[in-house]
């Protein structure tokens, strides 16, 4: 398993799912979680995240 943060169009990614219909769940150690980067999974529709 590989942190999906580190992915640089994880944003794109998520929102394509969601635009499909496929809700998306994000499991991080949350140490490239930035403000900017919250604002990006918020604004793509990422259905949940869970932070370990």
């Amino acid at each position: 398993m590989a942190e999906p943060l580190l992915h640089p169009k994880i944003g794109q990614i998520v929102a394509e799912f969601e635009d499909a219909g496929i809700s998306t769940t994000i499991l991080t150690n949350a140490l490239l979680l930035t403000p900017e980067m919250r604002l990006t999974l918020i604004s793509s529709g990422l259905s949940r995240d869970h932070i370990t």
